[in-house]
């Protein structure tokens, strides 16, 4: 029987994993990518190129549900045991110093990497704010359930 997740575990688990769906709609039809991501514990943060169909998409509908799960590699001889946490939010496209050094930072810090491995990313978004590559979910929902 599936239980829910406390909060302390959901963050636990966002804060460990890097991998998520996202789940977007135009209005429409619906779309799902996989994503890497990183987590402060109040945001998810994603970078992506300004363009192709999640940004078509994005441009028409900002919210979205991001998923992340985790399940047993040994899950097909009965012995189950996953994790998943559902996020629902908008997702906001970062164009101010402030943010996208935030999602840098985040990133880094998610991926254990030195603060300042980055910066260039920064330089770069700040050089062409409206095509930066970060993005910020701010959650609106979220939920996370277990087996095992």
């Amino acid at each position: 029987m599936a239980k829910e997740m406390t909060r302390q575990e959901i963050d636990d688990f966002l804060y460990k994993q890097r991998i998520g769906l996202l789940s977007l709609t135009n209005g429409n039809d619906a779309y799902a990518v996989p994503m890497g991501y990183s987590y402060d514990g109040t945001h998810i943060y994603i970078a992506m190129i300004y363009k192709g169909r999640k940004i078509e998409y994005l441009k028409k509908n900002k919210n979205i549900s991001f998923v992340v799960y985790w399940t047993n590699e040994d899950i097909h001889v009965g012995n189950i045991h996953w994790k998943s946490v559902i996020c629902d939010g908008i997702m906001e496209h970062l164009k101010e110093h402030k943010g996208i050094e935030k999602a840098v930072r985040t990133a880094e810090k998610h991926l254990s990497l030195t603060e300042g491995t980055w910066d260039r990313l920064i330089t770069k978004a700040i050089e062409d704010p409206d095509n930066s590559m970060f993005w910020k979910i701010n959650i609106q929902h979220i939920s996370g359930r277990f087996m095992g």
